[in-house]
């Protein structure tokens, strides 16, 4: 019998809940719509029966998945608070530190994926003037990416390093109880201009997805873009919906997916699938997109915000389980219930509730640094104004602050000396690296992710979302140029490569000693570190 047909039964006797039932009724119903017209109504009842319940089954195992994890990771905070809180209520302060250890975790994890990209950096990073180097080079690692043969060798490696890149990052995405599936027609994320996509109107955004490509057909590969309910490609009435949905979405800047009063933070491991939507079916279409719609980025940039984002993600999930916002939430309560319940009385427990107290904002305001909320802008076009006055003061005044540089050496020997490493050797590898002549040493910092801050530095502001910066592009690579072009920006990463390089030559040379056998500097280094 078609789940259609005794869905009201099984609800009516009390074998599926209320929840089950209002869960099941739509997607059985939309599933019998598109199977109908290729199969007929009775064997599309029947499809659409069985891939309700392997829905129901499998969004079940998920959820409970992503409970477990949940509970876990909370579990493990709560043990790992009270330990280093001693007795009494939970330290704010170590509560605090927990989560600016998560930015911590997630610089390590972008830093992973960018030596995975080391060549892509290297070969297309800005140049001084804020634009990409070697821009064919890349129009031909777009295409490879894509799936199109060049017989450009090096474009091919870097697709294939981005390929391994995304797969890596999906996968501990989804290892932290997220959702991704695995998708081989995908192959690049791309981003959408609110403004324009919202004064095109629906109609033309439609329109350019579908029948905007050479002789009138479309950009999207239909035949790769797959519903997950019928594993078959999308009718056009079905698309027409989630285009609409997303077209919504996107010009109300997601307001049109929220309810006002409600408490709007999903779990992040639900929301990376949504960016995979749109699949293009070629370099050129994505390129189209791009300039249309999408804000004009490169390939490098979209590339680069990938990894930004996902890395976010991913430390959060892992340190904060699948719904980070309900384990802040989770973590603030912990606080002031293990303040209130030691019952301090007297002026004591006062300053004790307000220490709390003034701990949970903090939390709050830290998970917002991190997320980029804190940094979003109440009136933008202010915001702008002042970022471009802000820029502008950077270019006018520190073009000469690489003169004040002298007293950097000074640290540099004593921060050497302070942590057991050769300072001379430092200072030699500072000024090898320097030199421009010199390759080797830079090729060998990119492989240990030491120069993956400089080289991704500049990649445009439009894309990066953590929301970080709202910044005139023009202005922002002004200022960007004028301190590399004064050597201050090349003083600082080269200063801060050699110091990591030879202290990473140093633990390596000591890595047959025990600890106990250790210098005192070079125990002390490694204690504080642990």
């Amino acid at each position: 019998m078609a789940l259609g047909t005794c869905l009201t039964d099984l609800h009516a006797k009390g074998v599926i809940t209320d929840a089950r039932y209002e869960q099941l009724r739509p997607v059985y119903d939309e599933l019998v719509l598109q199977f109908e017209g290729r199969y007929g109504r009775d064997a599309a009842e029947s499809m659409a029966t069985e891939k309700a319940l392997e829905w129901a089954e499998a969004d079940a195992m998920d959820r409970k998945r992503q409970v477990l994890l949940q509970a876990k990771q909370q579990a493990e905070w709560l043990a790992d608070v009270r330990r280093q809180s001693g007795d009494g209520p939970i330290s704010r302060r170590v509560a605090e530190d927990k989560i600016v250890d998560m930015d911590n975790h997630r610089r390590a994890i972008r830093q992973q994926a960018l030596q995975m990209m080391n060549g892509l950096l290297a070969k297309h990073r800005r140049d001084l003037t804020g634009r990409v180097r070697k821009p064919e080079e890349l129009a031909d690692t777009l295409s490879e990416v894509f799936g199109k043969e060049t017989g450009n060798l090096n474009a091919r490696e870097i697709a294939d390093a981005w390929r391994q890149t995304t797969e890596w990052l999906r996968s501990r995405f989804n290892a932290a109880g997220g959702r991704i599936g695995k998708l081989d027609s995908w192959n690049l994320p791309q981003n959408h201009d609110m403004r324009a996509i919202r004064d095109a109107g629906f109609g033309a955004w439609r329109d350019f997805l579908l029948r905007g490509g050479p002789d009138g057909r479309g950009l999207l590969d239909r035949a790769n873009m797959i519903d997950r309910d019928t594993a078959l490609p999308f009718t056009d009435a079905k698309l027409e919906i989630l285009l609409r949905d997303m077209w919504q979405a996107i010009a109300t800047d997601g307001w049109s997916r929220n309810n006002p009063g409600a408490i709007n933070v999903g779990a992040t491991a639900n929301r990376r699938a949504d960016p995979r939507f749109l699949h293009f079916d070629s370099a050129e279409s994505w390129t189209s997109y791009s300039q249309q719609f999408g804000g004009g980025g490169s390939p490098f940039d979209a590339m680069l915000s990938h990894i930004e984002g996902m890395s976010m993600d991913i430390a959060a999930m892992e340190r904060m389980g699948p719904n980070p916002s309900a384990t802040l939430r989770w973590q603030q309560g912990w606080l002031m219930k293990s303040t209130e319940e030691t019952l301090i009385t007297g002026k004591a427990g006062k300053r004790a509730t307000d220490n709390a107290r003034a701990g949970v904002e903090t939390l709050q305001n830290l998970y917002d640094e991190y997320t980029g909320a804190n940094n979003r802008p109440v009136r933008r076009r202010l915001a702008l104004g002042f970022s471009i006055f802000r820029a502008h003061q950077v270019a006018a005044k520190l073009g000469g602050a690489a003169l004040s540089i002298g007293g950097d050496f000074g640290t540099m020997f004593h921060t050497s000396r302070f942590n057991g490493i050769p300072a001379t050797k430092v200072m030699s590898r500072y000024a090898s690296m320097l030199n421009p002549a010199n390759s080797s040493d830079r090729g060998q910092a990119a492989r240990h992710v030491l120069m993956a801050d400089q080289w991704s530095e500049g990649h445009a502001a439009m894309w990066r979302t953590t929301g970080e910066e709202i910044a005139h592009e023009n202005m922002r690579r002004l200022s960007s140029g004028i301190l590399r072009l004064s050597g201050l920006s090349a003083h600082t990463d080269i200063a801060r490569q050699a110091f990591g390089m030879e202290m990473v030559a140093h633990l390596t040379h000591m890595r047959e000693r025990s600890f106990g056998n250790l210098d005192e500097n070079s125990g002390r280094c490694c204690s504080a570190t642990a």
